[in-house]
């Protein structure tokens, strides 16, 4: 999948900041771990690797416990790491929340109105989306 194939999968509920090319595949990368399209279902890795420091057992421990809460999945534990799949793309989206991944940014009515009065009346919709050409 590419970024916008990922970003539309997800129900433009994810930011596109969160969606990033990692080891040659685009994944969303959150702050814990990351999520990964691998096909016909999604691939779950509870790892700080990407950031550049691993995280503790104990809070690896406690985001299996916290997915675990919300998606029936089994993990495979490792050293500092865990790993998971999950089928559908609203479970991949409740997991990539719990591992930090950036939501997309809603703006508010009065935020559009302020951008309006600004000069951005012919660049922002309603739903807060700049207008491109």
């Amino acid at each position: 999948m590419n970024k916008q194939q990922i970003y539309d999968a997800m129900g433009e509920r994810i930011s596109m900041s969160s969606i990033a090319e990692y080891s040659g595949e685009y994944q969303i990368l959150g702050k814990f771990g990351m999520v990964s399209w691998m096909g016909d279902y999604w691939d779950v890795w509870i790892t700080g690797i990407h950031k550049g420091k691993e995280l503790s057992q104990r809070k690896v421990k406690s985001l299996c416990r916290q997915i675990g809460d919300c998606v029936k999945c089994d993990f495979q534990e490792l050293t500092r790491e865990a790993t998971t799949i999950v089928d559908t793309n609203d479970q991949a989206y409740l997991v990539a929340c719990v591992l930090g991944a950036r939501k997309k940014r809603q703006l508010s009515p009065e935020l559009l109105e302020i951008l309006r009065a600004r000069g951005f009346g012919k660049q922002v919709n309603d739903d807060g989306i700049r207008n491109v050409g």
